[in-house]
This record gives C-alpha cells, structure tokens and sequence, in this order.
C-alpha cells in the first residue's frame, strides 16, 4: 500500500539494521511509478513514504517543530488546518491529558487521514487520524519503540520476529476479517478510529488511547422522518461536493453497479453538475449479470457517460498479486481479477484520477439487521453468523480447523461481543455491521483502489456517517429513508430496480419483498445455492460460465494443497488436513478464496515463496 510509515526507536533497535530496512521499503516498490523516500528522519524517529507522485500528503514546518499529514481533508484549505494544528498540537505537548480540541478537531474535520507532530525540543512525538479510521495503520508498541504502518509488510519487515495469532485467525475463518483492533499477528494491532498517541522519546513512553467510543444506544429523539431525510440529503450532497472540489483538477471516475450506493453518488453527482465518466464492468463469470440491465437504465434516463469493461477471468497468479499486495487484508470473491478492474482504469484515464465508490454505504442509512428480537449473548453470535454474507465457515468447522470444541469457540465469541458498550442486543448487532464488517471488510477493500489512485466515499463523510448511525433504527427499517433519499435527489431514482432485490424501492411489493427476503435468508449459505439455481433456471445460457467458474475452483483447490504440501510449518497453526476435507467439494468460490489467502499470506510472511508480480504497468 501507498503511504508514510514511521519508526519511533527509544535505543535505536529498530532502526539499526538498514539492510533489513532497505529490503523492506524496495518490497513496497510495486512498479515503475512507485518509489519511496525518507519524509524525516533523526536518531531516534524516521517516517517514510512509499508511494506514486500525486497521492496526498503535505509536510508542514512549524520552526523546530514538524506536522506531517498522509491523506485528503475535504472540508478545510491547509492554510485552516495549519493553523489549527499549530495551535492544538503545542497545548496537547503542555497537557496530554487535555484531548477535547483534538476531538473537537476529527469530528469537525471531514476527510481521510493520519497527523504525525514532531517536537523534538520537547522529546514528544504525537500521532493521530480521522474520526472514521478511513485509512487503515497497524501499530506495534513495545520497551524499544512504535512502528506504525500503513501497510503491514513494514511493520513485519520491521520488526525482528513476528507470531500469528491463532484466536485472530479463527476469528478470520468466521468473519472475513478478525475483530476489533486485532490484527492476524500478536501485539500488532489495526488503528481505531479516534486514536491519539503521545510519545516521550526521552523516558521511552508510548500512550495509546480511542478518544472517542462509539455507541450505538446513542440514538436521536423522535422526529418526523421528513426532517432526517432532509439532513441527510444535504449532508450527503455537502460531503460529496467537498469531495469533487478537493480533487476539481482530476479526472472523477464514478464506479457504478446495480446498487443503490453507487446510485446514490450518481444522484449527487448529477445534482452538483460534476463533470464525472461513469464506469461499470462485466466479470468473466457473469457473477455481476444482474448489474448491467440497471446501469444501462440509468444511462438512458441521465444521458450521462457511462463506458463498459470487460473483466479478465479469476485466475491463480493475479490472487497472488492482491495477497503479496494487500497482506491478506483485502479478500472478496473476485481476487483472481480486482486488479485487472483497477488496471484497465488506470490505462483508461491514467493516475491523474478520483474514483467514486459507494461500497456497502448502505450499512449507513439502511437496514442494518431486519431480523427478530435478540434475547441473549449466545442468540445475537448465531444471528451474527447467519447474516454476515462474508463469513462463511461455521463454528464447528472452525472449531475442527484450529482443533477446539464447538462450545469453546462459542464461548470464545459470546465472551467477546458481550464486551460491546452497547446494553440492546439489536444495538450490539448494528455495532458489528459497522464497526467490524465495514470498518474491517469494506474499508480495507476501500484501500485497495489506492494503489492505483485516491477512492471517494462520500458515504462515509464524517458529518453525514455521525448523524445516520445515530437514526432509531424503525426509522431504517423497510428502507425507507434511503427510498426517500432517492426520491428527493430525483422521484425516477426510486423506481429504477436495485439489482440485489431484483424490485425498485418504492415497488408496492416491497414490504412484501423484504418479509420473503427476511425468511429466505435465514440461513446464508442456503440462500447463495438458491440464488445460483434461480440465476440459472431465468439464464440457461449462464450454465457455460458457472461450469467455466467451478473448472477454476477445481483447479484453486489442487493450488490450495499443493502450498500447504510445501509449507508444512502451516500446520502448527491449523489443522489443514481438515480444512482441505472442508472444502474437497466446495462450489462457491469467496469460500475457497478465504482459505487461500490466508494460507498464502502466511507462506509469504513464513518466506517460502518469492514476491508475486506486483503492479502491472
């Protein structure tokens, strides 16, 4: 990944090796148009930047004292955050304990972003980001120092040793990602949002405190829900058009599927006057079939431009390719040809580009969980399960995998979610779609896109998010404040079908769609296998690409075997024999990819095979 990375060493261990160093900062080298450079450096403090000319970041000169900022602040010029910065930074070096301007600061401050301040007479280093955590950092803190990475191969490449974490593991298995701050490694933890560190450099001191903790029992009064959509439409249109004049000098590519997310920024875009080129791709496997009829229906009823891409097949070395090069953080169902989506853009219009997602803005203002009462720990852990669409191994197969009991990884789950602030159950699930699915999942697969250029979410702009996921949520429920969000950016917009549903929002039959929905999908996997069957039996002529899809599951499966045959040390941490047996006849391909990623992540970082390609150029 792009962007700084800093070392703090109390007695100079981590940074006494510059071989070892300089391996790591050429590994993040990945193709002609990335190079890396020191941003600061001292004895005892070194930041670096790896990355492509154009990716955001300023380094401010305060006299003997230093800001350096990574990422795009929308709503303030840098002559206003300069001047809050040198006022708040020095009084927060005076009084540590005096953080309300630093919080004051993220939620009024909307953007995606990590401040570095380096005070060198007063042997403090401070360091903190965005109210959101919209760019994922890993940090390690011990005795010796802090290093804190936007990409995880600096901070194991860094440090002497590393361990994973068999707990962080299973949580992977169940989840797609592992919980709250956890990381795949022990003592190497994700950067929550609201983060602030002070750092004495001189008595060898590293304080780590989230400033802010959401809570989702935090809900606003009743009001009419006239007066919530109003806001939130002018939030929306206030995020996104600080967004668009941010960037005003770059080409705004706007990625739109058959979702409402991407429908919405299209929405705002069109009702802004943006100058945007709207894109959309057609995967090799059809799996995206059902978006192409709607973004064709957009395009007639807008007149704007709208150009088509044709997508690779999934294939085994471009998996490789987005492991080596996401650290295992980015999985999704299409790993074997993401890149080539973000590549085929990049010929296109080149670096000198935005890219609009709207990627799971929905857990914002819609629906997060439309299910029943959740009376207890154990009940809301079996809800959990069955909703996330992206976990997709069970408790007694991951028990099997990591060599436990069933009841011990239940146990192991209840003790954790219980831990939520949050008193209402439903509360602690909306806590989970936001705070690990999205901050975890899509997040990470947000960072993605800036390997090539910056991603626009303005889902996710901090005064709009703040005031959604405080809404009751009988105000989101059957989607009806975001159809009427629609409805005021344009009436038509409603209308239009949502490909997942396969009916318009404000369709008469909805209600009765989502009672079907609610009932369908109460057991995940078997609504995938018939959802498979339905796509099938409307599109016969769809059956030659799925068997084309499950021809390549066939061959990632002998793949999969064949890195754990040569990588026994895999074994120590989980029981592959019986993870193979769990996916020996395996038809669904996110399945298999979860598997793979982690069990070839792990070979990378054991050092068993060399760098995959990196960037294609």
């Amino acid at each position: 990944m792009p962007g700084l990375n800093i070392i703090i060493s109390f007695n100079g261990s981590f940074k006494q090796d510059r071989d070892r160093l300089t391996r790591v900062l050429n590994s993040m080298d990945y193709g002609p148009s990335y190079s890396h450079e020191t941003v600061y450096d001292d004895p005892k403090i070194a930041i670096y930047f790896s990355g492509y000319k154009g990716y955001p970041r300023q380094k401010i000169e305060l006299g003997d004292k230093t800001i350096v900022i990574e990422g795009a602040i929308y709503n303030k010029t840098a002559e206003q955050v300069k001047n809050e910065l040198s006022k708040i930074l020095p009084a927060l070096v005076t009084n540590p304990e005096k953080t309300d301007p630093v919080r004051e600061f993220m939620f009024g401050t909307d953007g995606e972003f990590i401040v570095y301040y380096i005070d060198n007479a007063a042997s403090t280093v401070i360091i903190f980001n965005d109210a959101l955590g919209r760019l994922p950092a890993y940090t390690y803190a011990d005795k010796n120092g802090l290093v804190l990475a936007r990409i995880m191969k600096f901070t194991t490449g860094v440090l002497p040793s590393t361990e994973f974490d068999n707990n962080s593991m299973m949580e992977y298995f169940l989840f797609s990602a592992s919980l709250g701050n956890r990381t795949l490694f022990k003592n190497i933890h994700r950067l929550l949002p609201c983060s602030l560190m002070v750092i004495n450099t001189k008595i060898g001191q590293v304080k780590i405190q989230q400033i802010h903790k959401y809570n989702f029992d935090d809900r606003w009064d009743d009001r009419p829900t006239g007066e919530y959509v109003n806001d939130l439409h002018d939030l929306f249109l206030v995020g996104l058009g600080n967004r668009a004049s941010y960037f005003k000098d770059r080409k705004q590519i706007l990625s739109l599927s058959g979702g409402l997310d991407s429908r919405a920024n299209l929405m705002g875009l069109l009702k802004l006057k943006v100058d945007f080129q709207a894109i959309t791709f057609r995967d090799y496997y059809n799996l995206l079939a059902r978006d192409y009829p709607v973004t064709q229906t957009l395009e007639k009823m807008y007149g704007f431009k709208l150009k088509t891409f044709n997508l690779i097949e999934e294939n085994i070395p471009d998996f490789e390719r987005m492991v080596f090069l996401k650290d295992s953080t980015s999985i999704m169902g299409t790993m074997g040809s993401v890149l080539n989506s973000m590549e085929v853009i990049e010929k296109e219009y080149g670096r000198n580009t935005v890219y609009y997602t709207g990627d799971e803005g929905n857990y914002i203002a819609a629906p997060r969980y439309g299910g029943k009462r959740i009376d207890s720990t154990p009940d809301l852990v079996k809800e959990i399960l069955l909703k996330n669409s992206v976990g997709v191994y069970s408790i007694d197969e991951v028990a099997a995998i990591f060599g436990k009991k069933s009841g011990e990884v239940m146990d192991y789950l209840c003790g954790y979610f219980s831990s939520y602030p949050e008193k209402d159950n439903l509360h602690k699930m909306d806590r989970f779609f936001f705070w690990e699915r999205s901050f975890k999942f899509t997040m990470e697969g947000q960072d993605r896109i800036r390997l090539f250029f910056w991603p626009l979410a303005p889902h996710y702009s901090i005064q709009y998010t703040r005031y959604a996921l405080q809404l009751k949520n009988k105000y989101l429920a059957g989607w009806k404040i975001y159809r009427d969000l629609f409805k005021m950016h344009d009436k038509r917009s409603a209308s239009i079908k949502y490909a997942n549903f396969g009916i318009a929002l404000d369709s008469p039959l909805m209600p009765i769609y989502l009672k079907m929905r609610a009932f369908a999908t109460g057991n995940e996997a078997v609504r995938r296998k018939v959802l498979v069957a339905l796509r099938l039996l409307k599109k016969p002529t769809n059956i030659g690409r799925k068997t084309a899809e499950w021809a390549f599951i066939d061959q990632f499966r002998i793949y999969l075997a064949d890195i754990i045959k040569n990588n026994p040390r895999v074994e120590s941490h989980l029981n592959t024999s019986w993870l193979l047996e769990a996916v020996n006849s395996e038809k669904y391909l996110y399945r298999m990819y979860v598997a793979g990623n982690l069990i070839k992540y792990m070979t990378l970082v054991e050092g068993k095979n060399e760098m995959p390609g990196a960037l294609k150029q």
